[in-house]
């Protein structure tokens, strides 16, 4: 039973496959059921933090609906719900098995389910049965004080719904890990989930056991900042949204006692000097030396401070910004941190960037990393070559990396001699000119090398010749390289592939030599890191 367990653990991300082992029998079933339901809510959605796209929200909220005790179930139908058509009876407790609370997900799979339940029927007569039979209920209770389901609000009966769901996840899970406050979609469900909050035991509940919090730092999150000081004290990730810098959060950031992992995003409201003076950033300051993994999306402005988080062992930066944002001058070669222990460091920049201030940066690192992305194509200094060097020269027990190198002079071969240990491989061309010129001497550099453990290998705006591109992929075919993929940037004018050229790539992806060929939009897409993964 232990082996079987640790199999369908591999599969908590494969929710197709998940279901297929429910129906192998019944032990299988019972330990398929909580990896299926420690997050129910991702598996309906396309893309994280965006609206979702529904595939079968209903049938999720009828299940909890039915674990609801008879209370609330008396409640909803006061308050014109129809459940009674909902069974009463579940196989298994799955409020039981919840890890994960998504207050955005939730929200928006009752406010499907409401409208759903709110549409008329399609046929005529069964539209006249339901309109009979609530003219006839009107006038049993005239004197009631019974709503129908079209007295009540549209927002109300969300929140009604949301409240009792609230309650019954954190009465019957023992222990919630995860829980994710985020309000893009100006979800107004945070009074509920206050009121929930104040009716758990400070000394004894499920939320004493909480290990990430995705949050939003705003006022009107003031009820359960506090609230949440006093159940939890082992909060070790922290994804914060905004900067209006509220005491209550930084009270509860102060009671945290084990906070490793910190992510900023959307950082613009107030200067890094101010932010780090007083409440949440003065109190992140205090544990900067705790703090292991940072992660500053969408904005360069934090870098400043970069230097006080001197125990990193992985950095993200990701600036969206297209125009050079107003704090560009921190990636300058004066401003460079010594990051010893830094082990991944993944930097996504739309704007322009100097490659010197990376080089140094991973030059005063103490050779431990093992995952290098460098993405962007408005490099400022086009020093490939100094990037290059550094990497080979500090990085032996690099495993993956993604970096821009030049078309002209690549030496990949000394990068590939030098780590070993590399596995994954994708080759982002900087295109410096408007030339016609093939770039296959970094083919033949592939070839004379043969890195032995290199598993896959991506090329990104390069042009070669269809002789040289033939030679290369059947030499590979007879190596250890399980994947190829080769694209190019539609809108760029230099690398756009001929059709002859494409023909090839298409012969080669059926002969299963090439995984894949394609245009992109541009080097890198903005890509929410996932901080709080469930296990």
């Amino acid at each position: 039973m232990d082996c079987i367990h640790e199999v369908l653990k591999f599969l908590r991300h494969d929710t197709e496959s998940l279901h297929s082992c429910l129906l192998v029998n019944r032990l299988w079933c019972e330990l398929s059921v909580p990896i299926l339901w420690k997050d129910p809510w991702a598996r309906f959605f396309n893309m994280p933090f965006s609206k979702p796209s529904f595939t079968q929200p209903t049938s999720l909220i009828n299940t909890y609906i039915s674990s609801l005790p008879r209370e609330s179930i008396l409640k909803l139908e006061k308050n014109g719900f129809n459940v009674s058509s909902i069974s009463s009876s579940t196989t298994f407790n799955y409020p039981m098995y919840l890890r994960c609370l998504d207050l955005e997900f939730l929200y928006w799979l009752v406010m499907k389910w409401v409208q759903n339940k709110s549409k008329p029927g399609f046929r005529p007569l069964k539209r006249v049965v339901r309109r009979f039979k609530k003219f006839r209920k009107k006038l049993n209770n005239n004197n009631s004080n019974t709503l129908d389901s079209t007295s009540m609000p549209p927002q109300d009966k969300i929140r009604l719904v949301c409240s009792e769901l609230l309650t019954l996840f954190l009465k019957e899970s023992p222990k919630i890990y995860i829980l994710r406050i985020n309000d893009y979609s100006k979800v107004d469900v945070f009074g509920q989930l206050g009121e929930a909050l104040a009716n758990l035991n400070p000394k004894n509940n499920c939320l004493s056991s909480l290990k990430g919090l995705e949050c939003r730092d705003k006022p009107v999150m003031d009820n359960i900042f506090e609230m949440l000081s006093l159940l939890t004290t082992d909060i070790t990730q922290i994804l914060i949204m905004g900067n209006y810098n509220t005491k209550t959060l930084a009270n509860l950031i102060r009671s945290q006692k084990k906070l490793e992992k910190v992510c900023f995003e959307n950082f613009y409201r107030m200067s890094p000097q101010e932010y780090w003076e007083s409440g949440v950033g003065y109190e992140l300051s205090k544990k900067a030396h705790f703090i292991t993994s940072l992660h500053l999306l969408n904005s360069c402005s934090l870098l400043a401070k970069l230097s006080d988080f001197i125990n990193l062992q992985e950095l993200t930066l990701q600036c969206i910004h297209e125009q050079s944002c107003e704090y560009t001058d921190s990636l300058t070669s004066a401003n460079i941190p010594i990051l010893r222990d830094i082990a991944k460091l993944k930097f996504r920049c739309k704007h322009e960037y100097s490659l010197e201030y990376l080089s140094n940066l991973i030059d005063k690192s103490t050779g431990k990393l093992r995952k290098i992305t460098i993405e962007g194509s408005r490099i400022k200094d086009r020093r490939c070559d100094l990037l290059m060097s550094t990497i080979a020269n500090k990085c032996p027990n690099l495993k993956s990396c993604s970096i821009p190198i030049s078309r002209t002079d690549p030496q990949i071969d000394r990068l590939l001699e030098s780590c070993e240990q590399l596995k994954d491989l994708k080759l982002c061309a900087v295109l410096d000119t408007l030339d016609n010129e093939n770039n296959d001497i970094l083919l033949y550099q592939l070839l004379n090398c043969t890195p032995t453990r290199l598993r896959r290998l991506d090329f990104v705006d390069w042009k070669f010749s269809i002789s040289a591109w033939e030679l290369f992929l059947k030499t590979q075919s007879r190596t250890l390289l399980q994947r190829i993929c080769y694209y190019w940037n539609e809108n760029s004018k230099i690398a756009s592939p001929s059709d002859e050229f494409l023909k090839a790539c298409q012969q080669n992806k059926r002969d299963g030599i090439l995984a894949t060929y394609k245009g992109i939009d541009s080097y890198w897409k903005c890509i929410w890191p996932k901080l709080f993964v469930m296990n």
